[in-house]
């Protein structure tokens, strides 16, 4: 997916802005963020993101993209 096609969901209010889903992973793991990426899996638009803790473990956070949820892992 393009960073032009994700500008243009946002945009068209199909998804989450990406700085909306950042402050939410930051309510549930404070840290550094190492990288993010928007994925279509099973038909739902999620973001992933990987913060890295200050304890230096990276955790793998997960958000449903048009409605902004914060998903378990295991909710693939």
């Amino acid at each position: 997916m393009s960073q032009d096609e994700v500008l243009q969901m946002t945009e068209n209010g199909h998804i989450e802005p990406f700085p909306a889903i950042l402050e939410k992973a930051r309510e549930y793991r404070s840290g550094k963020l190492l990288e993010a990426k928007l994925d279509c899996i099973n038909q739902r638009y999620v973001y992933e993101i990987d913060m890295l803790d200050h304890d230096g473990q990276i955790r793998a956070l997960r958000f449903d993209a048009v409605t902004g949820r914060h998903l378990d892992l295991e909710e693939d």
